[in-house]
C-alpha cells in the first residue's frame, strides 16, 4: 500500500490487505509518469518479485521506463521467498546512475531483504549488534543485520552518485513501509 502512497501522494488504506492486489489500477498521476514527461530518466527496481501483490499490474503504464524484478538482476540465487540480496539491486541501480550522467532521472528501488525472515546474504557474516537481550534476540538480530548490510549498499549507491558528480544536485529519500521487527 506504501507503493502507491509514495507515487501517487495517495492517503494509505488502513488495513493488511495489499491495495495494488485489490486496486491495481488506482486513478492518478504517479511521480515517475511526471518526472518521465519532463525529459528524465526512470525506473522502478526491486530485488522481489513484481508479481506479488500486484505490483507489476499497478507500475505498468506509471511513468517508469525500465522496470526490474529479481528475474532481471544479476543474482544467481534468491535469498528469502521475497527474491534475491538487496545488493543486486542496488548493483543495477549504480549501474543506471552511471550511464548517461547528464540526464536527470528517477530512480526508485524496493528492497525487500529488510522484509522478514531477515535472511543475510550468503558469505556476509553475522554481527552481533544487540546491545541488551531479548526475548526476541535471534530475530532483532538478524533485523539489525539486515539493516545493517542494506544501509552498506546504499551508501555504494550514494558513492556512484558522488562519483557521477550528481551529488550536489540529486535528492534522495529513503524511507520504511514499517517497523518490521
Amino acid at each position: 500500500s506504501s507503493l502507491v502512497t509514495i507515487l501517487l501522494s495517495a492517503y494509505p488504506k488502513l488495513d493488511f490487505r495489499e491495495l495494488t492486489a485489490q486496486f491495481p489500477a488506482p486513478p492518478g498521476t504517479s511521480l515517475a509518469r511526471v518526472f518521465r514527461d519532463h525529459g528524465f530518466r526512470t525506473a522502478f527496481m526491486t530485488p522481489s518479485d513484481l508479481r506479488w501483490a500486484g505490483w507489476g499490474a499497478f507500475l505498468d503504464g506509471r511513468g517508469f521506463s525500465d522496470v526490474r524484478d529479481y528475474h532481471d538482476l544479476a543474482c544467481p540465487a534468491r535469498v528469502s521467498s521475497w527474491g534475491v540480496e538487496d545488493r543486486c539491486m542496488v548493483d543495477a541501480m549504480v549501474t543506471f546512475v552511471e550511464e548517461m550522467r547528464t540526464r536527470p532521472f528517477f530512480l526508485m528501488g524496493w528492497t525487500t531483504q529488510t522484509h522478514h525472515p531477515y535472511d543475510v546474504s550468503p558469505g556476509v557474516p553475522e554481527l552481533d549488534l544487540l546491545r541488551e537481550r531479548t526475548p526476541d534476540d535471534w530475530e532483532l538480530g538478524r533485523y539489525l543485520n539486515i539493516l545493517h548490510e542494506t544501509d552498506r549498499h546504499l551508501a555504494r549507491l550514494f558513492d556512484a552518485v558522488r562519483r557521477a558528480g550528481l551529488d550536489q544536485d540529486t535528492l534522495i529519500v529513503v524511507t520504511g513501509d514499517h517497523g518490521q521487527a
